[in-house]
C-alpha cells in the first residue's frame, strides 16, 4: 500500500485503496454465492424435469404418440377449461383423471352382463367394451374392458362410476354434460369428477378417445349391439 508516516495524503490514498479491495472482495464473494446459487438452481431445474419425465412416462405407459404428447397438457392445464378454478381445485382434478388412469374402476368383463357394446376410435387406436347389467330402466350394473390412451381408459373408468344406478334418461343426461364439458370446456358450477376433463376441450382429436366409453355404454343401454367407431360420430 502507498502509505508513509503521517502524511494525510498517504492516509487518504491507503483509505481508499483498502475501500477498493474490500468492495472486490464484496463483488468477489456476491459473484461466488450467485454462481452457487444458479448451479443450485439449474440442479434443482434438472432434478424436476426428470421427475417430471418420469410421471409422463407412466402416465402415458401404453398410450399412443399422439396422446402421450398432449395428455399431460391437457391435465396440467385443465384450469383454462374451468372458469375461475382455483389452483388446489385444478390439482384436485388432475389427481382425478391420474388416478382412474392408474388404477380404473369396473375394469373387466361383467359375468351378469345382459347388454353389450363395442367401440373402436381409429384415430388414436382405443378400443373399448362396455357391460351392463339393465334391470327394468334402471344400470344395475356396469363394466368396461378394452385398451387405448389414458384419456380413453380413464374417462371409461368415471363413466362407470357415474352411471351405476341411473335410469336411462339420467344416464343420456349425464353424457349430454360431460360432451359439453369436453367439447367446450365449460364446467358445471358445482364440483363434479366429470369436470376433470375440461381440458381436453383444447386438444380437438382427443374428444374422442373421451367420449369413446360413452357412446359404447349408450348404445349397450338401448340394446344395440352394432359396432360403433368414432368416424361416425361428431364430437
Amino acid at each position: 500500500m502507498d502509505y508513509s508516516g503521517g502524511n494525510e495524503n498517504g492516509k487518504t490514498r491507503y483509505r481508499a485503496q483498502r475501500s477498493a479491495v474490500s468492495r472486490n472482495e464484496d463483488m468477489t464473494r456476491f459473484h461466488g454465492k450467485w454462481r452457487r446459487r444458479k448451479a443450485m438452481l439449474l440442479l434443482n431445474a434438472r432434478i424436476a424435469g426428470e421427475k417430471d419425465r418420469r410421471v409422463r412416462t407412466k402416465m402415458n405407459r401404453g398410450a399412443f404418440p399422439g396422446c402421450a404428447r398432449e395428455l399431460p397438457f391437457a391435465i396440467r392445464h385443465s384450469r383454462f377449461g374451468i372458469s375461475a378454478m382455483s389452483a388446489d381445485l385444478s390439482d384436485l382434478y388432475q389427481q382425478v383423471i391420474l388416478d382412474h388412469n392408474r388404477r380404473p374402476r369396473n375394469r373387466g368383463r361383467l359375468p351378469t352382463a345382459n347388454r353389450v357394446a363395442h367401440g373402436d376410435n381409429p384415430s388414436c387406436g382405443d378400443q373399448c367394451s362396455v357391460y351392463l347389467r339393465v334391470e327394468g330402466d334402471r344400470i344395475a350394473g356396469i363394466s368396461f374392458d378394452g385398451s387405448g390412451c389414458a384419456i380413453s381408459q380413464a374417462s371409461s373408468s368415471l363413466m362407470t362410476t357415474q352411471l351405476k344406478g341411473k335410469t336411462a334418461a339420467e344416464a343420456e343426461l349425464l353424457f349430454q354434460q360431460f360432451h359439453e364439458i369436453v367439447t367446450t370446456g365449460r364446467a358445471p358450477e358445482e364440483i363434479s369428477d366429470l369436470a376433470a376433463f375440461a381440458g381436453v376441450h383444447t386438444f380437438p382429436a382427443r374428444i374422442k378417445c373421451a367420449t369413446l366409453g360413452w357412446h359404447a355404454a349408450l348404445n349397450a343401454l338401448h340394446d344395440d349391439a352394432t359396432p360403433i367407431t368414432t368416424e361416425s360420430h361428431t364430437d
